[in-house]
């Protein structure tokens, strides 16, 4: 799992200050985006049953389930003239539950300096253990193979759309497969100014979104 970016320490993105709290003139931002930790890395799943093949090419395709949840948002900017060792910066953080592979993993990242939000960005890599039939021949027991769900999001910043993808594998076969989902954040945000620097920090509800299969 990628590295996730610190820019210092003061609040965190988990534990944001209450609305209209006041920053201390001479505190220095203390900003941690660090998304939720993940369901376990040594955890053993069941394999996950593929989505049913569409018989109707007029049909919908399958969906499954994503959950978008804690999510974090975080502006910092230096206000003109300053000269800090901190860059401005732009952030987001947030977990992902997917139902049809039964995995949680989680994305943070920062805005690149010519994202227009068409930017996609590597989230948290998961190595699952599953556990998969045996053979023919094997005898009843089962054994134990592994996967790797692989997971990217896009955030158009001046929309708040939020897109994500995730790949994994699915039935005795471990067939890959993909899917992606898109949804509007409703943010809740509270902003502050000390004059040297300014902070807007958002949160928003969890979301429960369908997400297509490529």
């Amino acid at each position: 799992m990628q590295s996730w970016f610190v820019l210092a320490t003061a609040c965190t993105a988990w534990a944001l200050p209450s609305p209209g709290a006041a920053i201390p003139q001479d505190a220095r931002p203390a900003i941690l985006l660090q998304p939720p930790a993940a369901d376990g890395a040594d955890v053993t799943y069941a394999v996950p049953e593929c989505p049913p093949k569409q018989q109707d090419p007029t049909a919908a395709v399958a969906t499954a389930n994503f959950v978008v949840r804690e999510f974090a948002y975080l502006k910092y900017v230096v206000a003109p003239g300053q000269i800090d060792a901190l860059p401005n910066t732009t952030q987001v953080a947030f977990a992902l539950d997917n139902s049809a592979a039964a995995v949680t993993t989680a994305c943070s990242f920062n805005r690149g300096a010519y994202d227009d939000g068409e930017a996609w960005y590597p989230c948290g890599d998961r190595t699952i253990t599953s556990e998969v039939a045996a053979t023919p021949g094997d005898g009843p027991q089962r054994k134990q193979s592994q996967y790797t769900v692989k997971t990217s999001a896009r955030f158009e910043w001046d929309r708040w759309v939020l897109a994500v993808r995730q790949s994994w594998v699915c039935g005795g076969s471990m067939s890959p497969v993909s899917a992606q989902a898109v949804t509007v954040v409703e943010p809740a945000c509270q902003t502050s100014d000390t004059g040297s620097y300014t902070i807007q920090q958002c949160t928003a509800p969890d979301a429960t979104i369908g997400a297509d299969f490529d």
